[in-house]
């Protein structure tokens, strides 16, 4: 749910962006020193604190959305577990060799779903949130998660 972060969490901006910035550069990526991954997630970064700066939220928004986030907390922990979940038992079903193609299917149907899952929550969140933001910052957040998804359709070029 970490991509679905951009939209409904514009709340937690501020938390996301001290977070993000203050782990070790190799959380990021640890096995690629330059590559597409690290400078997708330095982009990532970048426009989330750009967002911040030239798009202030009032205090009155952010009381809003914390409480939006507030009301959805326990929602989103157990969808953040179960994507988790979902890909450790991918991770496994794949380590675990052999060509047992229906035991990796049948993980990543459980991916499959706990994204569709998660798509919906972060639908039904940011149907909260966005109606407290202005046009301009709609505008803006909009830009900027297209912004991120061109970077993340570009990743594989760089592979």
């Amino acid at each position: 749910m970490v991509a679905a972060l951009t939209a409904p969490i514009v709340g937690t901006v501020e938390a996301a962006t001290a977070s993000a910035t203050s782990l070790p550069n190799e959380r990021f990526a640890p096995y690629d020193s330059d590559g597409p991954v690290r400078k997708a997630l330095r982009g990532a970064i970048r426009r989330l604190l750009a967002f911040r700066e030239e798009t202030p939220l009032s205090e009155t928004q952010r009381a809003q959305m914390r409480n939006v986030l507030q009301a959805h907390k326990n929602e989103i922990q157990t969808q953040l577990a179960a994507m988790q979940e979902a890909h450790a038992q991918l991770r496994a079903a794949i380590r675990k060799g052999g060509a047992n193609g229906a035991e990796v299917n049948a993980a990543a149907d459980r991916v499959a779903a706990a994204a569709r899952s998660g798509a919906l929550l972060h639908a039904k969140i940011a149907g909260e949130i966005r109606p407290l933001l202005t046009n301009e910052q709609r505008q803006r957040l909009d830009e900027g998660i297209d912004a991120f998804a061109a970077d993340l359709s570009n990743l594989g070029a760089g592979l």
